[in-house]
């Protein structure tokens, strides 16, 4: 693995770090810490000779290089953005690539590379779903929307109405759970008005904030 490779990699694992360990890191990979920090910070470029790698792009073995680093990343959790991507490329090939690579890259492995973090997403929840044996009705999907009450589209804001948020969840059998409504009101404020459209013996719930 050449020296670039080397920063390349220990970058990709400062990333994935909570907080980046430079000499850890570093002695890990056989380099030297400030250039690992000053190459992590954006400091410095490559030190390739200009002549020879100015024009170059990565090659198929580095392409495939940068193929294993943003699945490798990935399956952490974390795909790179298109800047992230760009930056561990210009890593590997030693010099800077020009603003529409990273899209003629990921059109060229569109096949290897598009929608991972989805797809490792659905397998690692149907993994978790066969291990402990999850019914669909306990598998949610769950979401908020707020609004004013007594709004629409075709009246102008005045900055008085009030303002509640809905809580929704639906399950995957296409159940759902009764709506949680949040009001914007003081500590211990239960107000009898956010009671009067409710059925008594459902399962709603109620939350005074400090909103």
């Amino acid at each position: 693995m050449d020296h670039n490779t080397r920063i390349a990699e220990a970058i990709i694992e400062l990333q994935s770090q909570d907080r980046p360990k430079y000499a850890e890191t570093a002695r890990r990979y056989n380099i030297d810490k400030s250039t690992l920090w000053r190459r992590f910070k954006g400091k410095t470029a490559s030190n390739h000779d200009a002549n020879s790698y100015s024009r170059q792009k990565l090659t198929s073995a580095q392409e495939e290089i940068l193929i294993g680093h943003v699945n490798k990343l990935t399956d952490r959790g974390i795909p790179p953005t298109p800047q992230m991507l760009k930056n561990i490329a210009e890593e590997i090939a030693g010099t800077e690539l020009g603003v529409n690579w990273v899209s003629r890259f990921r059109k060229r492995h569109h096949d290897r590379l598009s929608s991972l973090h989805f797809q490792n997403f659905f397998n690692l929840l149907r993994e978790k779903i066969e291990k402990y044996n999850i019914s669909p009705s306990n598998v949610y999907n769950f979401d908020e929307k707020g609004f004013q009450i007594g709004l629409s589209r075709s009246t102008n804001q005045d900055g008085n109405r009030e303002f509640i948020t809905l809580i929704a969840a639906i399950c995957a059998d296409y159940s759902y759970l009764p709506p949680a409504l949040i009001y914007k009101g003081e500590s211990k404020d239960f107000q009898d008005t956010w009671l009067e459209d409710f059925d008594h013996s459902s399962e709603v719930a109620f939350f005074a904030t400090h909103i």
